[in-house]
């Protein structure tokens, strides 16, 4: 896979972020993670947060999984071990 222009990482995002606005939890699972590791994007934890948990709501358990972990690790977001447990396992 190469490297993105930065007009294709642009049309990217934007092509993502109008997929999770029209709820394709899979777009924003991938948008909440681009925001987490700053890939096509300057990095940005609320915008990780925000992306991530629409995800999680909608069903893309990886973006469940990553606010589980970010969540259990204390450093993006303030460490809460009960969301952790209640976004690594949903359910319980």
């Amino acid at each position: 896979m190469g490297l993105l222009t930065a007009q294709a990482a642009i049309d990217q995002v934007k092509t993502l972020k109008q997929s999770c606005t029209n709820d394709d939890g899979y777009a924003c699972a991938l948008l909440g993670q681009m925001y987490l590791k700053g890939h096509s994007v300057e990095p940005n934890n609320r915008l990780f947060l925000a992306f991530s948990l629409k995800g999680c709501e909608l069903g893309a358990m990886q973006s469940c999984t990553v606010l589980g972990s970010a969540y259990h690790e204390g450093k993006v977001i303030k460490r809460d071990y009960r969301k952790a447990l209640r976004y690594i396992y949903p359910g319980l």
